[in-house]
């Protein structure tokens, strides 16, 4: 059922998959950051997408009785609407944009989301209002449905917010459990997305777990302002190597 992948292919996919479940684990954002441009070197953006949406909604549930207690759900309720809204736009754009300019949007949007995200000093004190946080939910859902990487405007909000680094990780990954459900279930009813590229998940699911528990132990054990700086240069190298085979890509 898997043969229209080859072995390497597969296995570039599960170590793909790893990697991003490490940072995941460690610092609570970057799963579809770091999967989706690494994914699309060996599949179309259409298929790479969906893959990521459904591990992303695996990791969270894994995480969920930890995560409950911390969220700061007044904010968070405003960014899931927005969140809701934005999804269809998304969906939309990834169905109607070519696969390899996709590429190096996907590659050229981490990598902007990373400089931004670095310019931001953690635990800066933003106070905004309801309608402020449902445009950043918006334009995170039309991310999510469109790359699947809804996190460049909820990490920066959350890196912006006067919150622990334990409040800060527990909400990003429960929103990002809600706007990947969110996709995920507009983009299986609207059939845009293959059934058998679920079948991915199977082989890739054992090693984005244990990825996902050794980048939480890691988190555990490391302090706030390493854990920032850490998450955010593999992130870096991440969209360095997209953009890379992107652009070769393009010009071939």
């Amino acid at each position: 059922m898997l043969g229209q992948w080859s072995q390497a292919q597969l296995a570039y996919i599960a170590l793909s998959v790893g990697i991003a479940g490490f940072i995941r684990g460690y610092s609570g954002f970057g799963f579809a950051l770091a999967a989706v441009p690494m994914l699309t070197v060996v599949l179309d953006p259409v298929e790479a997408v969906p893959l990521v949406l459904l591990f992303e909604i695996a990791l969270t549930l894994g995480f969920l009785p930890s995560l409950i207690g911390l969220v700061q759900w007044n904010a968070l309720g405003w960014l899931v609407f927005g969140a809701l809204l934005g999804t269809p736009i998304g969906l939309y754009i990834l169905s109607a944009v070519p696969a390899e300019p996709m590429r190096f949007g996907l590659g050229l949007l981490l990598l902007v989301s990373v400089l931004l995200s670095w310019r931001t000093p953690s635990g800066a004190t933003w106070h905004l209002g309801a309608s402020s946080k449902l445009g950043i939910g918006v334009l995170s859902g039309l991310l999510s449905g469109g790359t699947a990487m809804s996190g460049p405007p909820i990490v920066l909000y959350f890196l912006a917010v006067p919150v622990s680094a334990a409040v800060r990780r527990a909400s990003m990954m429960m929103f990002f459990l809600c706007s990947a459900s969110i996709a995920l279930a507009l983009g299986v009813a609207s059939e845009l997305y293959a059934r058998s590229t679920f079948l991915l998940a199977v082989p890739a699911l054992p090693i984005l777990v244990a990825g996902a528990a050794l980048g939480a132990a890691c988190f555990r054990r490391s302090k706030p302002v390493t854990h920032r700086r850490l998450t955010l240069a593999t992130l870096a190298a991440v969209a360095a190597f997209a953009l890379g085979h992107a652009s070769l890509r393009l010009l071939q």
